[in-house]
């Protein structure tokens, strides 16, 4: 028996919250269902309320966005519900999360948000999460509320870099670190002996002056004498 319009734009819900082992956005679930047409965004919307409301899916919500999870009861529902969905949506379904699967989880899982600190300065909160594990975290003091925001901005788009960059440093071999820092010594050597070399080629100019001086003192006195 076929369902309600309702009880399937919910239970298309369930079923992609299901199907990924990570959260999906508001947004994410909304472009599924307006790229084809299966509803407008406010019964839409209706619908995520209400599995919310009744315990079937959570979300937590950072810097303004919803990230959905599925309840235990929400993946028993679906499991059990699953054949109500008609098969041509369950392969717009597999298509898309399948298609994007890399950007949405790349989304989901770059995280930042910003909180004030007791002394009055903001704390920048960054993640990078791949399903339950952290790859990497980092709590940042910064003096503004705009230099905190922008940098959240930042984080998504710098987030690979970073981590990258510093993955490598964490990982360099002993003998990398002892040749950098030979490097190092030779260059603060270097710039030494320069320096050395430049307070000694002012001392030999000083000496020259002051032998010129006494040179320029005698003959005066020659002269005088004469």
């Amino acid at each position: 028996m076929a369902v309600d319009s309702a009880t399937l734009y919910k239970l298309i819900i369930l079923y992609m919250l299901n199907k990924v082992n990570f959260p999906l956005t508001n947004t994410q679930i909304s472009d599924f269902f307006l790229e084809n047409d299966y509803t407008n965004y406010f019964s839409l919307q209706q619908s995520i309320n209400d599995l919310d409301s009744k315990g079937f899916i959570f979300s937590d919500t950072i810097r303004n966005a919803s990230y959905y999870h599925l309840t235990s009861e929400g993946r028993q529902t679906i499991e059990y519900f699953e054949n109500k969905i008609p098969n041509r949506i369950i392969d717009d379904i597999d298509v898309f999360l399948m298609r994007n699967k890399y950007e949405l989880r790349n989304e989901v899982g770059t995280l930042s948000d910003y909180y004030r600190s007791s002394n009055g300065e903001y704390i920048v909160h960054c993640q990078v999460k791949e399903s339950n594990t952290i790859l990497i975290e980092l709590n940042l003091s910064v003096p503004t509320k705009e230099a905190a925001s922008f940098m959240c901005s930042r984080w998504k788009d710098a987030s690979a870099e970073i981590y990258k960059y510093t993955i490598n440093n964490l990982m360099k071999s002993k003998a990398e670190i002892d040749d950098k820092n030979e490097e190092q010594s030779q260059e603060q050597k270097e710039e030494i002996r320069e320096e050395i070399q430049s307070v000694d080629s002012g001392v030999r100019a000083a000496d020259e002056n002051e032998d010129i001086s006494r040179s320029e003192i005698i003959s005066e006195k020659n002269s005088a004498t004469e």
